[in-house]
């Protein structure tokens, strides 16, 4: 942690002094916004989308209707008919944590995320009693904003400590301000220990034990705890005897580096706006340096003589500091443009992110190709046409063959690793629509290896029969729709 941040929000600078913010079941409230629902209706949430997921959330809706963790989709459709079922991707929990993270930074100057509860988020309330009308109603302001801009409840506790803050936050679903210490520590005491526990061979232990709470947790001696519970829950028998703090990073509003130049007489040639860029560059990377960032995004904005303003955003695929790497960029992209009339100014902004140990041996010597070029040249290509223009497949579990590919921007392109093979490889084509065949199967196509598909009761249902058809020349992979009728070809192997 910061210094200045530990002393911002250190226990001992009086009470209440920072806020709690709970994003309690996110996942679950992800999906009930993309479904259109709320917690009074019957839903669920999966590990993964199809029939064979598993329940890890309901709504209390759904809970009423016999619908427990660990069933199937099948299992939880079975026992209501009205339950609405869907997942949500790891990578968007992810980042609508992030954003909601960043959101809550215009409420407070300094925030905090925890690393065992990442659905917990504290922010520094000294002194905003001063200029709020109470603490109360910047907690609730906070809380309505977070509705009106994502459509997500949260609960927000304001107290002394981290631990305590955290603790009733999770347990609740309304805005607490608490009095004083004590108050925050009987409170916390009573709490149940599955706040918390994560762990579900421990929470089994607990029942059989008859331990409900956590003081009761608190009350059991550090060998037992040692020698019986999962290290996670060690951990939290020592932040609530011995004190300890909970493991946190501090989230920090990105500031980039930015740089204008004006020029005296208009400039309408790109070698003398990359000139200029240059100038500009060279301290805004030495700036970035100090701070130990590395560039991540650079954004341009040129304002032409006719008071007109052309911009634009480029982001290389390596976070780094190479000034010839983002000079090359501009180059390639400032060429791909129209311009209408000469620049007279010309703003460059840098948004950095920390350097990493991987940044810093990034361009090491390689026999063979040069990784480096191979960067450099595609994202001349995004710089050219796009971010969007370079896509890589990839396969994801799904139940019909056309859903199982899903196209995502390329970021790094992987290492060749060549084989020797005795035989050329084949090329396998999957049609992202399957081409319907019109009349009846040639009978000089030969066919073989018919399997049965059938399913898909949570969207739509579907009746397939796969097979192989060749002539000697070209082997297609097709099916027939037994439900709706026609062929389609799926995909061929040349």
């Amino acid at each position: 942690m910061p210094s200045d941040t530990a002393s911002a929000m250190t226990e001992t600078s009086g009470f209440p002094h920072l806020a709690a913010v709970a994003f309690r079941r996110l996942p679950l409230q992800l999906l009930l916004r993309d479904l259109g629902g709320s917690m009074r209706q019957p839903v669920a949430l999966l590990d993964q989308a199809g029939p064979h997921g598993l329940v890890v959330d309901m709504t209390p809706a759904a809970v009423r209707q016999g619908v427990r963790p660990g069933m199937t989709a099948m299992q939880a459709q079975l026992q209501c008919a009205a339950l609405r079922l869907g997942a949500v991707a790891g990578d968007m929990v992810a980042s609508a944590a992030q954003e909601l993270q960043q959101f809550l930074l215009r409420y407070s100057p300094v925030a905090e995320v925890a690393r065992d509860w990442p659905e917990i988020c504290w922010l520094d309330a000294t002194g905003l009693g001063e200029v709020q009308a109470s603490l109360r109603t910047w907690a609730e302001q906070i809380q309505q904003d977070l509705w009106r801009e994502y459509r997500l409840q949260v609960s927000i506790v304001v107290g002394g400590t981290r631990l305590g803050t955290a603790v009733l936050a999770l347990g609740r679903r309304v805005v607490v301000v608490l009095d004083h210490l004590e108050q925050e520590q009987r409170a916390m005491a009573q709490a149940p220990l599955n706040v918390l526990v994560r762990s579900t061979d421990d929470l089994q232990l607990f029942d059989r034990l008859g331990l409900r709470r956590l003081e009761d947790l608190a009350g059991l001696r550090e060998v037992d705890v040692v020698s019986r519970f999962s290290s996670g829950t060690v951990r939290l028998w020592r932040m609530m005897r011995l004190g300890l703090e909970p493991d946190r990073d501090q989230i920090r509003i990105p500031v980039p580096a930015e740089a204008t130049l004006t020029f005296p007489d208009p400039v309408a040639e790109h070698e003398a706006l990359l000139f200029a860029a240059r100038r500009l560059l060279q301290p805004l990377l030495k700036r970035l340096e100090e701070r130990m960032e590395v560039v991540e995004q650079i954004e341009y904005v040129c304002e032409l003589e006719d008071a007109a303003a052309q911009q634009g955003v480029l982001a290389p695929a390596n976070p780094g500091r190479d000034e010839r790497l983002l000079l090359d960029l501009l180059r390639v992209h400032w060429q791909s443009q129209e311009w209408h009339a000469p620049v007279s100014a010309l703003r460059l902004s840098l948004r950095g992110v920390r350097e990493t140990g991987r940044q810093q041996a990034l361009y090491t010597a390689n026999a063979g190709r040069d990784g480096r070029k191979t960067e450099q040249a595609l994202d001349r290509l995004r710089a050219a046409f796009g971010q969007d223009a370079l896509m890589v497949a990839e396969l994801r579990a799904a139940h019909l063959p056309e859903g199982r590919v899903v196209w995502r921007p390329l970021q790094r392109l992987a290492p060749a690793r060549p084989r020797q093979t005795a035989v050329a490889p084949l090329v396998r084509r999957l049609y992202q629509r399957p081409r319907q065949q019109a009349g009846e199967t040639d009978r000089r196509w030969w066919q073989w290896g018919r399997v049965l598909l059938a399913g898909g009761w949570w969207h739509r249902w579907v009746r397939r029969r796969y097979y192989f058809e060749g002539n000697g020349r070209v082997l297609r992979w097709m099916y027939e729709d037994l439900m709706r009728g026609g062929r389609y070809e799926q995909g061929r192997i040349e």
